[in-house]
């Protein structure tokens, strides 16, 4: 390493490095950076075919629902619903994730509130199904079978036994 003489006359050391070590530093973070990318993409791309197949599917559903409901009034609004998921579909098919990030931070620009209401719409559409969802896996009740009545008359039945036998223990 080369010394360089500070201004106080003290030999100090060279801690500059070398242009092309940092020209390689430089490009190795560029290559890295661009193979996450890579990753990024294809893993989004990946998540959006699946997410696609499913609204494929619920357009499906919808469609059947629409069909069986045929001549009365909302018949028409199920098959209108799964032509604009049918959409929504196509459009995580047809774009990668960073067309879909920008269109989005579009129109949180340009329309705020539609923005913010389709997202709240989102988010409760998606509480209300992981709930559902996990409280259908999870309730012992609905395991055992039965309907509603009959589950709420064994509920009583068990609080009443258990206050009966409290009752007893305490006499």
């Amino acid at each position: 390493m080369g010394r360089y003489v500070s201004n106080a006359g003290v030999p100090a050391t060279r801690t500059a490095q070398p242009a092309a070590d940092e020209q390689q530093t430089e490009d190795f973070g560029q290559r890295i950076a661009g193979q996450a990318r890579r990753l990024f993409d294809d893993e989004i791309g990946a998540r959006f075919g699946r997410g696609a197949s499913d609204l494929n599917k619920l357009s499906d559903a919808l469609r059947g629902a629409g069909t069986r409901l045929e001549g009365s009034f909302v018949g028409p609004y199920f098959e209108q619903a799964a032509g604009h998921v049918d959409r929504v579909a196509e459009l995580l098919k047809d774009t990668n994730s960073r067309e879909l990030i920008e269109g989005t931070q579009r129109l949180a620009r340009e329309r705020p509130l539609l923005f913010l209401g389709s997202a709240l719409a989102l988010g409760i559409g998606v509480g209300r199904f992981l709930k559902s969802s996990s409280s259908s896996t999870s309730t012992p009740l609905l395991q055992s079978g039965g309907d509603a009545p009959t589950r709420a008359r064994r509920s009583a039945r068990t609080r009443n036994r258990e206050a009966s036998q409290t009752r007893g223990t305490e006499q």
